[in-house]
């Protein structure tokens, strides 16, 4: 299993309704591409302030990493990741990205 997590410094103006728009382009990949086993996302709730900035989170897990790349290259992951990276403070460098293969996966 492919764990594939994706951390976000929001722009200090980004509203709300964005972030919802955000998981709700998440949660639509997940119900439509073959193999996208789990979607969680959020705020950040911990409280040792070892954040940096990534006050928002999300975690997708996959079957395999063939099911990964058909999430890569779907169109509506590049949709998404202009979404993030709009959203993000500084664009692409307000983002932080993490691939796990997790074990029995």
């Amino acid at each position: 299993m492919i764990r594939h997590i994706v951390l976000i410094r929001h722009r200090p103006d980004l509203p709300a309704s964005d972030v919802a728009v955000i998981e709700a382009m998440f949660r639509g990949l997940q119900e439509r591409l073959e193999g996208f086993l789990a979607y969680h996302g959020g705020p950040d709730v911990n409280f040792e302030g070892l954040d940096r900035g990534y006050r928002h989170g999300h975690v997708l897990d996959f079957a395999d990493q063939a099911a990964r790349m058909r999430y890569h290259d779907d169109l509506g992951h590049k949709l998404l990741g202009a979404h993030l990276v709009a959203a993000a403070d500084g664009g692409i460098d307000g983002l932080l990205v993490v691939d796990l293969e997790l074990p029995g996966g």
